[in-house]
């Protein structure tokens, strides 16, 4: 039995109580400094420092952590965890962003707080060099609709330009065919001059092209079409040109006015360089497709690389990609 339970209540002095709640009183006050001190430091960082406070909270030794993730379908060596708290490496890949993501999980810690820290991906080989660019070529062939109805002198459209983050929602009809999409992204320009976003859409027999192009940020948009090649051009004009590392939001929404001939089954987007961020929002209106799955492709014959993903209780099917690697990136489904 305790000393609490050995001596009647009425016979306890205060000092006695005293000494027998400091034990407590001390956890108590040793749990604020050490809340206080991980909310700081996840506030301020270093990345490595938040992680090794973060995980000296939760008393959870690295091997646990890595079981914890592999029962999440990511892998990732003990060294690995070991270099990024002790800063020696940190997670740049898209599958250690994926983890860094669970880890806020697994550690009970706020959306982001750790992968907030991590900061852009650090310069590679001898100096700083542009991020290498996918051409028109890599992505749809020499010999291309889109390469012919573009020309040799957009063979490097938004060349000035680098994507911050992207957004597209996309609808589907109760006829099952797109109706609209929205699309919100930033850009940053990474030479001085940038003056406009150019923006494709290509149709084919089973799906149109889209009617209008509407811009919903102010650029003035001229949209030229290749009926033949069923290939859309817009080019949104910026207010005046981007110096070196301005950013600029471009927001515009897409009409189909016509629906296709056969129910629409994927919607994809292009990217030519790589993206830190990119949100892809599909959702349906009227019946609910039998089956959606994500896809990522490198060029228009490469190998899809897909994963299933679910409708959720808004009629939504969604991906979200940290780090999206450049390339083909979509949704497909099957009715």
């Amino acid at each position: 039995m305790t000393l609490a339970h050995q001596i009647p209540a009425h016979q306890i002095r205060p000092q006695q109580l005293q000494a027998q709640q400091l034990p407590s009183q001390q956890l108590l006050s040793q749990q604020r400094t050490i809340d206080q001190e991980l909310s700081e430091v996840l506030r301020t960082g270093p990345f490595d420092l938040a992680l090794r406070t973060a995980l000296d909270r939760r008393g959870l030794p690295l091997d646990r952590i890595q079981d914890r993730l592999a029962a999440q379908g990511v892998t990732v060596s003990l060294s690995t965890l070991s270099y990024w708290q002790r800063g020696r490496r940190r997670p740049e890949r898209a599958d250690s962003l994926r983890a860094i993501a669970l880890l806020e999980d697994i550690l009970r810690l706020p959306r982001r707080s750790l992968s907030s820290l991590i900061g852009p991906p650090r310069p590679r080989g001898r100096g700083v060099r542009a991020q290498e660019r996918l051409s028109l070529t890599d992505l749809y062939g020499a010999d291309s609709d889109v390469s012919k109805a573009l020309g040799t002198s957009y063979e490097h459209i938004n060349a000035k330009l680098d994507a911050l983050s992207l957004h597209d929602e996309v609808t589907v009809g109760t006829d099952r065919s797109l109706r609209r999409v929205r699309s919100c992204q930033v850009q940053r320009a990474n030479a001085d001059g940038a003056d406009r976003l150019v923006v494709i859409f290509r149709g084919d027999a089973d799906q149109p092209l889209p009617t209008s192009l509407r811009s919903l940020s102010g650029q003035r948009c001229v949209t030229r079409y290749d009926r033949e090649r069923m290939v859309m051009v817009n080019e949104l004009f910026f207010a005046r040109r981007l110096a070196k590392g301005e950013s600029v939001l471009v927001e515009y929404e897409v009409e189909f006015g016509e629906a296709g001939t056969k129910p629409s089954t994927c919607y994809e987007r292009c990217l030519r360089t790589n993206v830190p961020q990119y949100l892809l929002q599909v959702r349906f209106e009227g019946e609910l497709p039998a089956h959606c799955h994500r896809s990522t492709r490198l060029g228009l014959g490469a190998r899809d690389d897909r994963r299933a993903v679910s409708v959720d209780l808004t009629r939504m099917a969604y991906l979200h990609a940290l780090d999206c690697q450049k390339g083909f990136h979509g949704i497909n489904w099957q009715w």
